[in-house]
């Protein structure tokens, strides 16, 4: 990985709409209510968070998604093996995501988990704009970012020594009107099977 990679990186068009429409409408019958980890690697739907979730587990890949991984792993300088699965989450009217780090101790609860390391960089890609409300929060970096069809930020979690970069703290303001879909891609330190 490049270790110079900026804390925070906005990369505009990155998908394209169709991409990012072929994204929504494969995860579309995956859907189930967004949970938040416990520090014991369990997970529970929470107050802090009010959305829906897909996660595109291997076995559901096709071509098309394999390539949206390629391309990450490629602008992102890491193998695809430092992966995790594909999430596509979905925010309706007054959906939201308090602040919160994605890099947690939880994440080590089992050992695929502790070889693959910390979350490195998180890779958020918007997959619509057609909201209103919705907006990505960097509170610690007074940072308010609209969502744009395609754009996307990535961001380190963790620094050289694997401590939270305090930086990375961030939200997801409430949906005012409208759907808000988005697809995340979280970057582990390690390849967990090499």
């Amino acid at each position: 990985m490049n270790v110079n990679f900026p804390i925070l990186d906005i990369v505009p068009s990155f998908l394209s709409e169709v991409e990012c429409n072929y994204l929504m409408s494969f995860s579309k019958k995956y859907f189930k209510k967004s949970e938040v980890s416990h520090g014991d690697a369990s997970m529970e739907i929470k107050e802090e968070r009010h959305s829906e979730s897909a996660f595109l587990l291997d076995q559901f890949e096709d071509e098309k998604i394999s390539k949206i991984k390629e391309k990450i792993a490629d602008y992102t300088n890491t193998s695809i093996n430092n992966q995790e699965i594909i999430q596509v989450t979905k925010y309706t009217s007054g959906g939201y995501y308090k602040a919160h780090y994605d890099h947690s101790e939880s994440l080590y609860q089992n050992d695929i988990s502790r070889l693959a390391g910390p979350r490195v960089l998180t890779c958020l890609i918007y997959l619509n704009d057609k909201f209103k409300g919705g907006e990505t929060i960097f509170p610690k970096m007074g940072v308010k970012l609209t969502p744009r069809v395609g754009t996307m930020i990535v961001f380190k979690n963790v620094d050289l020594e694997d401590c939270v970069i305090d930086y990375s703290l961030h939200s997801a303001n409430p949906i005012e009107n409208g759907e808000k879909w988005v697809c995340n891609q979280w970057i582990r330190k390690f390849d967990p099977y090499n």
